[in-house]
């Protein structure tokens, strides 16, 4: 819920302030554009989801490597405090 004034936004019980939901926002929104840009985790449909700089990735990857990297570019954004890496690897060959 996002209010008028000094409002606030509600999201899955966290209640933040409207700035801190769009700076919420712009991490989720870079974090996004660097896995995009990146030749191994742009093949795979990584979910990203930002609340008080904390990224929480999700989704499934065909190796280690590019759920290694999809965390390491994460991590790399201005005012990301934690990644919670819930990505799986799964087997694609067969």
């Amino acid at each position: 819920m996002l209010t008028g004034g000094g409002g606030t936004y509600q999201d899955s019980g966290s209640e933040r302030s409207a700035t801190e939901a769009a700076k919420d926002t712009a991490i989720t929104a870079e974090i996004k554009a660097r896995h995009l840009d990146d030749a191994i985790v742009s093949m795979f449909d990584v979910s990203v989801r930002t609340v008080n700089g904390r990224v929480t990735l999700a989704g499934s990857v065909g190796s280690y490597e590019a759920r290694n990297q999809a965390y390491r570019l994460a991590r790399q954004v201005d005012g990301v405090t934690a990644v919670i890496n819930q990505i799986r690897v799964e087997d694609r060959s067969k």
